[in-house]
């Protein structure tokens, strides 16, 4: 329906340019909406296998977290008095760079010295003028 509704459309809009038609009589008749099928449910046997089929959610480490715990391991190997409570207050310094303590490195803009336009924090350079700034930190 919404093709033959398009076509018929497409048709009279060339014979209105055309001046063979006065208007189109298309205009503004909307297509009608496909109908969507509900998602299908999970059988009570299908859910508690999916729940109990692995370890819980938490138990599991991104790949990300188990390389900073092996990072973090290391450096408390060979650093004398590296902590728990230092890498915290570390943790919370870098993220407050940005002014925000939300978990989140958000880079803030500046301005070019040469064009005056506002510079990529994420490419650390004017993608205007192509301005390179030497001390851009790159948040890849």
């Amino acid at each position: 329906m919404r093709r033959k509704l398009s076509a018929l459309s497409s048709l009279f809009e060339h014979l209105c340019e055309r001046n063979a038609v006065a208007t189109n009589p298309v205009d503004g008749v909307r297509a009608p909406r496909r109908a969507r099928s509900l998602p299908k449910a999970l059988s009570v046997d299908d859910a508690v296998h999916l729940v109990s089929s692995g370890p819980p959610l938490r138990e599991q480490l991104e790949p990300d977290e188990l390389c900073n715990r092996a990072m973090f391991e290391l450096m408390e190997e060979t650093a004398p008095g590296l902590n728990e409570q230092k890498l915290s207050a570390k943790v919370v310094e870098i993220d407050l760079r940005d002014g925000q303590a939300d978990g989140r490195m958000t880079p803030k803009g500046k301005r070019c010295p040469k064009c005056d336009a506002m510079m990529s924090p994420k490419f650390g350079r004017c993608l205007f003028c192509g301005y390179k700034d030497a001390d851009a930190v790159s948040f890849g």
